[in-house]
């Protein structure tokens, strides 16, 4: 991953291909070095990080999701979730189950509980 050399779908998707194809299997922190070098920070004050997962979304074609779900102070669990588009240098970011009302398959995934 170097800036300027790929889009920020280019490299999760490098990384999705290589998980997928059993060539990798721990991706994590350079999923979140590519928010970081986009200059999106993941959260840390009200929340401690207990998974990542990508996703293909059903409704858009060349696009993946990423998603860090946290264990807020309260217990609960919430999800931020972060939209790489083949078409577009920059990611989109969603919080508060806001990606639902974009992509009807993340309805409910913002707050879901084990």
């Amino acid at each position: 991953m170097i800036r300027g050399m790929s889009t920020p779908y280019e490299d999760l998707k490098a990384i999705s291909d290589a998980v997928y194809s059993g060539q990798r299997m721990k991706w994590g922190d350079d999923a979140i070095k590519i928010l970081l070098a986009n200059g999106i920070k993941p959260r840390n004050k009200d929340g401690v990080l207990k998974s990542k997962n990508f996703s293909i979304p059903k409704s858009e074609k060349d696009c993946l999701v990423l998603g860090l779900r946290y264990e807020k102070k309260d217990g609960t669990l919430t999800e931020d979730l972060f939209v790489f588009r083949k078409e577009s240098s920059t990611i989109g970011v969603f919080y508060k189950g806001k990606l639902q009302e974009e992509m009807i398959e993340y309805e409910g995934t913002h707050k879901w509980q084990p």
